[in-house]
């Protein structure tokens, strides 16, 4: 039987990185086709300035979470 990978380490221009997760079960018709994810904070292992100017996230879409609906306003005025 083959070991998942998850808690595993690939390493990407010579940076490690602990394998979190996986996903499976993506629709064929998504609008997002993607080989990985990674998060930003391991982005900033490999390129330290990326998040320090927004401009800097080019084709990137982002996603976020909130706790409530009332936080809408509040992430819209930044």
């Amino acid at each position: 039987m083959e070991k998942l990978p998850v808690g595993r380490t690939i390493v990407i221009n010579n940076k490690p990185f602990k394998i979190t997760g996986l996903i499976s079960g993506i629709p064929v018709n998504t609008d997002h086709p993607f080989q990985m994810f990674i998060s930003f904070s391991s982005i900033e292992k490999m390129y330290p300035d990326f998040t320090k100017d927004w401009g800097g996230l080019g084709g990137l879409q982002c996603y976020v979470v909130l706790n409530s609906p009332s936080q809408k306003e509040i992430v819209e005025k930044r």
